[in-house]
């Protein structure tokens, strides 16, 4: 697909990573294209045999792609409390107990995405970034050292009846 939007070939494409706003290292930073020179930007997620790319062109995006699996509650109890907003907490105390596991996961691969976008990745405070789970299109506020944007566009993709997926870009 990227050779097709670059007008070379696939073995002619070259990958590196931004650094991470947070440490500064490389290991874990946004992925890029480095070769052949381009304005696309690239986020890139896999679950089990999934793949999920976002292109963007000029535009920073993140993507995410989770199978959702069964959770027993008191594990499910402790990641919300380390990973959810009180709002989210608030949304998820209303969801039907069967399908708490598949909300959690939305809501995780909404956060995954806008951290993603922004180049912090899973170091985020991923418990103070509240993702409007209750919307499948919402603004979020979301601000990281050396990234422009703190605002992002977070919207639900559909991915079949095992998994979430959802893409983020700057609101501006």
């Amino acid at each position: 697909m990227l050779s097709d939007l670059l007008g070379c070939g696939a073995g002619d494409i070259r990958f590196d990573r931004h650094r991470c706003p947070g440490c500064g290292r490389t290991s874990h930073g946004r992925p890029f294209i480095q070769s052949p020179r381009t304005s696309l930007e690239l986020s890139l997620s896999r679950s089990g045999p999934y793949w999920l790319c976002a292109v963007a062109d000029g535009v920073r995006v993140g993507a995410d792609i989770e199978r959702v699996r069964p959770f027993n509650t008191e594990r499910l109890a402790r990641l919300a409390e380390a990973v959810l907003t009180g709002g989210e907490r608030s949304y998820m105390a209303e969801v039907p107990a069967e399908r708490l596991p598949a909300e959690f996961i939305r809501c995780w691969t909404r956060k995954e995405a806008v951290t993603k976008a922004s180049g912090i990745g899973i170091e985020a405070a991923m418990g103070r970034l509240d993702v409007h789970p209750e919307r499948s299109r919402a603004l979020v506020r979301h601000s990281v050292g050396g990234c422009p944007a703190n605002t992002w566009t977070v919207h639900n993709l559909p991915s079949g009846p095992d998994h979430f997926a959802a893409v983020a870009f700057p609101a501006e």
